[in-house]
């Protein structure tokens, strides 16, 4: 089959491939003017001789939404990360110092001291404080938790907060205390989703969505839909610490081949999630480096379980044996820089840089082997009619995969299991669908299988499978009470060597249960301007300045 297919992949892959898109909701912000951007307005901006230290940054996110308890999305987090403070800061390998200078945790494993910073103030020079300096406290880190906490305000954050925190109790100007419900090993993690908001917008009705206020080190200024989001230097940010930018334009730039053009052009300095195609040119380009991202990202198929065709294991079984992802991955991913940019996740949910990530074990468990998957299918009722279609019972095992048309990369995977499965027996299309609408069908239960990407952190399990937590647009319905069981124990398991155990036992369920189809790992490639200095982490989820760095341009 791999014979067969060599020529077709070519020609998929000389398709053009489009952005990669991201989680979220479909909310729209409004705009506070027009939009009027591209490239060329782009270039113009930056032969402004005033505008002082100015870093252009390529996302391929429309903005959802720029209430940061109402998004789950990347793209909008790169904003939040630089308006607001949080109380903690989740990198890939650690938990940073954020709005909380240090912490210390007690014996009982579940009481937490924080230690405040006691030089933020919310930002002037906007409708809601004017030019007045007002210092941010330990209350008002207590009222964002609060807020997260009242389901009226219907916060992303909400059950995460609901089930690990047991009270909240300010100690001091600028020292809090939370007890947390039983010792947790994501409580850090969840530390880190709460977002300092100032509750004098809440309580007079002030447009945060509009016009966005906090305490970081840049303060909002103006989002045109679809064109840029443009943040500027809060000049009250730290006694100790002064951001590094004047300006930081955030251009809105779907199509990741234009983005890494304009880079290369001088119009932008940075671009994350280079495609393959890509690489290679910008490795090339000697004013232009290569920021390796230091964790993966999980991007999968996965069936909406709550149809009947899908709920035979064997049926599930047969679908992921007879899809070769080891050369799906190798075509869409392969550059001559020689560079691993995916790696096959062979439907296990979690990173090798994760503790329970073992892609090893996994790809034992998922061979491609066709004649196997006929053999399933046979023993499950299907048998191939005169068309070579499997069909039972007069049905036709046809069925649609529904890809993120912003994403060219998981359009090809899509398109390539596609081939596979149509040689297999299987009558299976796929349709391209725009992000928001993709992840409402999801949530509204008009999908037979999707494509989409997350669950690529610390509590990716959670994320992906525990049931007991609200249905999200990564869930596939699939209910397991032993493995919820044994992830919730994971979680509050504070020995790392005993947590990993469980954990990989958990990602062997997940692949023994079919829960996804399969898909890959992501590295990820930031192309960056040499003239870009403090961007060694290329990670944009955190702020560009905080005490772990302070990025700038020369």
């Amino acid at each position: 089959m791999r014979k067969d297919l060599k020529a077709l992949f070519a020609g998929l892959l000389a398709l053009s491939l489009v952005a990669c898109g991201g989680g979220g909701s479909s909310a729209t912000t409004t705009t506070t003017e027009p939009s009027s951007g591209g490239t060329e307005a782009t270039a113009a901006a930056t032969t402004t001789s005033d505008e002082g230290k100015v870093l252009r940054i390529a996302t391929q996110y429309s903005v959802s939404t720029l209430l940061p308890w109402k998004s789950t999305q990347d793209g909008d987090y790169y904003i939040f990360n630089n308006i607001y403070d949080s109380l903690v800061i989740n990198s890939a390998s650690d938990y940073l110092p954020g709005f909380a200078k240090s912490w210390t945790v007690a014996d009982d494993q579940v009481t937490w001291d924080f230690t405040l910073r006691e030089d933020a103030y919310w930002h002037t020079g906007n409708d809601l404080f004017g030019d007045e300096k007002v210092n941010v406290t330990a209350q008002d880190v207590a009222d964002s938790i609060a807020f997260l906490m009242d389901e009226k305000n219907e916060a992303f954050q909400l059950e995460n907060m609901v089930n690990a925190i047991e009270s909240v109790e300010v100690t001091g100007n600028h020292s809090l205390r939370i007890v947390a419900k039983q010792p947790d090993a994501l409580f850090l993690y969840y530390m880190s989703q709460v977002y300092i908001i100032p509750m004098k917008a809440i309580d007079e009705g002030y447009d945060l969505n509009a016009h966005p206020v906090g305490s970081g080190p840049y303060k909002f200024v103006s989002h045109k839909v679809d064109d840029e989001v443009v943040l500027e230097k809060n000049p009250d940010y730290s006694a100790t610490l002064e951001p590094g930018l004047d300006k930081i334009i955030f251009k809105i730039m779907p199509d990741k081949s234009v983005a890494a053009i304009a880079l290369q052009n001088g119009e932008v300095d940075i671009v994350p999630q280079l495609l393959s195609t890509d690489i290679t040119a910008v490795s090339n380009d000697d004013k232009l480096v290569l920021v390796p991202a230091s964790t993966s990202w999980y991007r999968f198929m996965a069936y909406n379980l709550d149809h009947e065709k899908f709920q035979d294991i064997k049926v599930r079984t047969a679908i992921a044996e007879a899809i070769d992802f080891d050369s799906i991955v190798a075509a869409i991913f392969a550059n001559d820089a020689g560079v691993t940019l995916a790696i096959p996740s062979y439907g296990g949910g979690i990173p090798n840089e994760y503790y329970g990530g073992d892609t090893e074990t996994w790809k034992k468990m998922t061979p491609f082997d066709t004649d196997a998957a006929a053999a399933l299918m046979e023993e499950a009722g299907w048998t191939k009619g005169a068309d070579g279609i499997y069909e039972k019972n007069g049905e036709k095992f046809a069925f649609t995969i529904k890809a993120p048309s912003s994403d060219g990369q998981r359009v090809k995977m899509c398109e390539m299991a596609a081939t596979y499965l149509k040689q297999f027996g299987m009558d299976v299309t796929v349709q391209q669908t725009e992000f928001a609408t993709l992840a409402d069908d999801v949530l509204a239960g008009d999908t037979e299988v999707w494509c989409m990407g997350g669950g690529s952190g610390i509590n990716g399990p959670q994320f992906l499978y525990y049931s007991p937590i609200a249905a999200t647009i990564f869930r596939t319905g699939y209910v397991d009470p032993e493995l919820d069981a044994l992830i919730d124990t994971a979680f509050h398991t504070v020995d790392d060597a005993e947590r990993e155990a469980m954990l990989k036992e958990v990602g062997v369920k997940a692949v023994e249960s079919r829960i996804h189809i399969g898909g890959y790992f992501e590295y990820t490639q930031t192309g960056a301007n040499k003239r870009v200095t403090g961007f060694d982490n290329c990670d944009l989820l955190i702020p560009l300045t905080c005490d772990y760095r302070n990025v700038s341009v020369n």
